[in-house]
């Protein structure tokens, strides 16, 4: 009878343990087990709904914290792109992975789970957000610079590729977005390849054996003076302009040095360009260097330099011009030159900076085609008891001074005055008349190259 009501006892004892067991099974159908940690935060019992609302409750303080090159970070809040959480079924799909009637294992058992929560949030306020980004800023941006050869001042050495900060924006923007889609709480630029990197990195073996190739033009430097100012070529740029072959074979890069001498033309000429001009009334007014001006001979310089790379020696040199002007490249004109007013009907020749003629004129005719041509000329040459030729006159002139091929200033003495409107009637073909004994004192003081400024 004692071991019937024990055996009945275990029954009793064993099948209330396994109701218990059921029922914690059936407890568990839609919680999760003991030991859920999920993201590091435990949800034992949770529902998935408890779960999903707290990771909701959580992700309203979210930001996302931009790690950028030289350790400088950026933050984008959640409230700054309406930043919220949404459900893509990644907590119920890890709840429906467990097994309820594991709940006891569990606690000795936990699992660990990780999951990027889906976030949503307005994409038009995350590109303004994106833009605004101090890195985003091209005055921030600091360009890559591919391994080189350099001269820092002790002969040629290898200097490393330096990375920069310049943002592939394309790429930022799709590993931006993706971050805060997935509820990243940090994106670190460089490692997510949002960088512009070089294009050419150091192959020492490589650099080296050019660096050595190069060794010839460690020296080479060209010190130009240039309207009486310094102009440094340096080593650094020079060295830009060498191929080297496979076989490490150098030769200068013609192409390289003629654009370098047409940067300095552009900078420095001022011949077929449009300049300031003072005039005697003190207005100034803007004149087109026709046939007068500062202009570099390129072709010359090109082949110069050539030569002096080659010659990898340092050098001093006043480049080589095809015009040459009387001032600098800021007053080109000088102090000594010819003007001349068409409307004034006046001209005025200054010597040193002095007035020597002040003189009313006629110019050519333009009511029959024959204009005096406006711009700024040079004196061509001088003669004395010339003869002009054109195709119906012959005319003999005590003092001729060209500026414009067949147009110049000469003495005009079958001219009844001078200035007004008489060049509306018996204007020229185009010369300069001028009363003879004012063309006189010209003709004496004035030399070839002076400027003539006609407007």
């Amino acid at each position: 009878m004692k071991k019937k009501k024990l055996i009945i006892g275990f029954s009793i004892y064993f099948g209330v343990l396994i109701l218990i067991y059921l029922g914690m099974t059936l407890y568990f159908q839609d919680r999760f087990l003991p030991g859920s940690v999920i993201n590091n935060v435990d949800y034992s019992s949770k529902t998935v709904a408890e779960v999903e609302s707290d990771i909701a409750n959580e992700m309203q303080d979210y930001s996302l914290t931009l790690i950028e090159r030289g350790n400088v970070k950026e933050v984008i809040t959640g409230s700054e792109i309406n930043f919220s959480y949404s459900s893509d079924g990644s907590v119920e799909q890890i709840k429906d992975e467990q097994r309820p009637f594991l709940w006891l294992p569990a606690y000795v058992m936990p699992h660990t789970y990780e999951m990027q929560p889906n976030g949503i949030f307005d994409e038009t306020l995350l590109r303004e957000k994106m833009n605004s980004l101090s890195c985003m800023q091209d005055e921030q941006m600091v360009q890559p610079k591919d391994a080189h050869i350099a001269n820092n001042g002790n002969g040629l050495e290898i200097v490393e590729a330096e990375p920069g900060t310049v943002i592939d924006k394309e790429k930022f923007e799709q590993a931006l977005f993706d971050a805060i889609r997935t509820g990243q709480k940090e994106l670190n630029l460089e490692e997510s390849g949002c960088y512009i990197d070089p294009g050419f990195t150091a192959d020492m073996e490589d650099l080296t054996k050019k660096r050595d190739a190069l060794k010839k033009y460690e020296n080479v430097s060209v010190q130009y003076t240039i309207d009486n100012e310094p102009l440094l070529l340096d080593t650094n740029t020079i060295v830009q302009w060498l191929d080297i072959d496979e076989n490490y074979q150098v030769t200068v890069n013609r192409e390289k040095v003629r654009e370098y001498m047409r940067e300095l033309g552009k900078k420095y000429d001022t011949w077929q360009t449009v300049g300031d001009f003072v005039t005697s009334y003190g207005e100034t007014i803007q004149v087109p260097r026709v046939g007068y001006g500062w202009s570099l001979d390129e072709e010359t310089e090109t082949e110069e330099l050539i030569k002096i790379i080659e010659e990898g020696q340092p050098v001093e040199r006043i480049p080589a011009y095809i015009k040459e002007a009387n001032g600098t490249r800021e007053d080109d004109i000088g102090d000594t030159y010819v003007e001349i007013s068409y409307n004034e009907q006046h001209m005025w020749f200054y010597k040193d900076g002095e007035l020597l003629v002040s003189t009313g004129i006629v110019s050519g005719n333009p009511n029959k085609g024959m204009a005096s041509p406006t711009g700024v000329f040079e004196i061509q040459g001088k003669e004395r008891d010339a003869t002009l030729v054109g195709e119906d006159y012959r005319t003999p002139v005590a003092y001729w001074m060209p500026f414009d091929g067949a147009v110049g200033i000469h003495d005009a003495t079958w001219q009844p005055a001078f200035g007004g409107d008489l060049y509306l009637t018996v204007g020229s073909h185009g010369c300069i008349n001028t009363p003879i004994d004012l063309a006189g004192i010209i003709f004496e003081n004035i030399e070839v190259g002076t400027a003539v400024v006609c407007y």
